[in-house]
């Protein structure tokens, strides 16, 4: 999903900056684009996101596929509601010895994610709604979908 989110924000970007910035590789990179090309995310000719499609897995199909294990307190990287799109009352982080902020760990969508608020802050910000979704209630799942619509609809550009 980074891989997507990436190509939402950077549309055309080479193989070789997908592995680098989010930490997986030039193969990692192209076997993940291959992926979404399957999975009828990306247009294949164009490697283009197909948004409307992605849109749909995100929020309705992302949380059986990739449910996510809530485990103990540590520090980490803030994600879910810790985003300021779906406020629960809880905070949740990816678990990392680096982090500032104290909460209950949620396994990533991607191993590197505690390293994109520095490498991508808009594909950070993407995978933390994500979570919301991920891990939320109804409410906070609509309004993180709600978000990521919108967010797909009209992308911020990266500079990365």
């Amino acid at each position: 999903m980074a891989v997507a989110l990436r190509l939402v924000v950077r549309p055309g970007v080479g193989y070789e900056n997908l592995g680098e910035v989010l930490g997986i590789g030039v193969g990692g990179a192209h076997r993940s684009v291959r992926r979404l090309e399957k999975a009828r995310l990306l247009a294949k000719e164009r490697r283009e996101v197909l948004r409307d499609n992605l849109a749909e897995f995100l929020i309705h199909g992302l949380r059986y596929v990739f449910y996510a294990e809530v485990g103990a307190e540590t520090l980490g990287v803030p994600t879910a509601h810790a985003s300021g799109v779906a406020d629960s009352g809880r905070s949740f982080v990816w678990a990392s010895a680096s982090g500032s902020h104290r909460g209950e760990a949620v396994s990533p969508l991607l191993p590197q994610a505690v390293e994109l608020p520095e490498a991508d802050p808009e594909v950070y910000l993407a995978l933390a709604v994500i979570d919301s979704i991920r891990i939320g209630g109804v409410r906070e799942r609509r309004e993180a979908g709600e978000w990521l619509r919108a967010w797909l609809k009209d992308p911020p550009r990266s500079n990365v």
